[in-house]
């Protein structure tokens, strides 16, 4: 009787491991296992947990089942820290590395892309048919004053390059960065001129760097119109975007 009870404990402790592990080894697949077909954005937002993601990626066709969801919480607390935003899933992503990069809450960035010698309106056009972001709300004298700025125009206050930006940002955060990113490197350029450069104030200057700029394709042509503070101006410009 002890023998046969024994060998039934047995069987039940065998029975009990290879269930852990057939359910291990089914937990590992369903986190595991490529499930994204291409590369795409997915936005979770703000308000959302961690119970509120698997019907998200169900409707996404980023998951098949939730039968191993909750178990996935237990098991795997780590992944359930998930934050709100807008993330690109590269191809073959797994739910592991889907829910990484969730955790993680390091955004994709789209980006907008500014030309030296861009006018103001040159750079309406471009925010406005930027995707995902936030048109601006301000007529050019408020975005002076937010900015304050004594200037009454922005030609030439906007340092051009390519700027990065989170899903719906406001294009005033673009317009402030680039603002400020210009000013720095103006006051620079300005203690470093060519005193003899026949420009009363830097805003002179940068308005005239930003003609030579747009106006003139040749390198000669610029050197023969050109002062030494609007060629470090343009220097200046092309080795912060670099």
């Amino acid at each position: 009787m002890i023998r046969k009870l024994a060998i039934i404990l047995l069987l039940m402790s065998i029975s009990i491991v290879a269930g852990l592990f057939w359910a291990q080894q089914q937990i590992n697949d369903y986190l595991e296992s490529p499930r994204v077909l291409e590369t795409q954005l997915f936005t979770l937002q703000d308000g959302r947990y961690f119970s509120h993601l698997e019907p998200l990626l169900v409707k996404q066709g980023l998951l098949n089942n939730s039968i191993w969801w909750k178990v996935i919480a237990k098991s795997n607390p780590e992944l359930t820290h998930i934050k709100s935003g807008t993330y690109q899933f590269q191809q073959g992503a797994s739910l592991s590395d889907m829910l990484k990069v969730l955790n993680v809450g390091r955004e994709f960035q789209f980006k907008v892309t500014f030309v030296e010698g861009s006018t103001y309106k040159d750079w309406l056009t471009t925010l406005n048919a930027a995707d995902e972001l936030l048109p601006l709300q301000y007529t050019e004298q408020a975005l002076l004053d937010k900015l304050g700025s004594s200037h009454t125009k922005l030609e030439g206050l906007l340092f051009p390059e390519t700027y990065h930006y989170t899903m719906r940002m406001s294009a005033f955060k673009i317009i402030k960065k680039a603002y400020d990113h210009q000013q720095i490197l103006v006051a620079k350029l300005w203690q470093e001129r060519d005193k003899s450069a026949p420009f009363k104030t830097p805003y002179e200057a940068l308005i005239m760097a930003s003609i030579i700029e747009k106006e003139s394709g040749l390198a000669n042509d610029r050197d023969k119109i050109s002062s030494v503070f609007v060629n470090r101006l343009r220097v200046g410009m092309r080795l912060q975007t670099d």
